[in-house]
């Protein structure tokens, strides 16, 4: 069975898509949401 990417139902923050991510990979949504503010900060 393949793991499909999705929304979490779970891990609402940032509506659910850092959450989603987290769990598709299978790492803290916190790390997730680190590496996307940091990412953000620095593009702009």
């Amino acid at each position: 069975m393949t793991k499909k990417l999705a929304k979490s139902a779970n891990d609402k923050a940032i509506y659910g898509v850092c959450g989603g991510i987290a769990e598709f990979f299978g790492i803290s949504s916190f790390i997730v949401r680190l590496l996307f503010f940091l990412t953000a900060s620095t593009s702009v």
